[in-house]
């Protein structure tokens, strides 16, 4: 776990600072590079897949690395745990721009949270993580079963 997350930031690094501007970047370009970062390393690529579809706009680097940081966390702890021994696992990845309000979603079908599950009560570090990164944000993060009970739906809901 602690190798991977090794890994999932120095890709995030080295996207970033490849960049000839640090100030600000593709959103798309950089959210799809760091997917596909992760599948390679944590995903079995013949039993689930990866639909994306992000908007392309730019952010300032002091955005983009938490928002990065964001979906590393929420994309690992789906791979980790969504599909133990599922063989059709899809993740959705989606975001927007609409003027000045951006919405991340990341969805998939695996098994779901356990009945019991309340994010506040969440006591991983990736959690942890994505909490405070979208409080740092100023956003607002949500995470749940989806309502026809088929997966989990994470939402970060910010302004800039």
């Amino acid at each position: 776990d602690a190798v991977g997350r090794v890994h999932s930031m120095s890709a995030l690094y080295d996207k970033l600072l490849i960049q000839n501007d640090y100030s600000e970047s593709s959103v798309k370009r950089y959210v799809e590079g760091l997917i596909d970062s992760l599948s390679e390393l944590f995903f079995d690529k013949t039993k689930h897949s990866i639909d994306t579809r992000i908007t392309d706009f730019n952010l300032p680097s002091r955005t983009l690395f938490p928002l990065g940081i964001i979906i590393n966390e929420l994309i690992t702890n789906t791979m980790k745990y969504a599909f133990d021994g599922k063989t059709d696992g899809l993740i959705e990845v989606l975001l927007t721009k609409k003027e000045n309000h951006i919405t991340l979603t990341i969805q998939d079908n695996g098994f779901g949270l356990p009945k019991d599950f309340t994010l506040n009560g969440a006591k991983g570090f990736g959690l942890t993580l994505v909490k405070m990164l979208s409080d740092q944000l100023q956003g607002n993060y949500t995470i749940e079963n989806r309502e026809d009970s088929s997966g989990t739906i994470s939402v970060l809901e910010f302004d800039m």
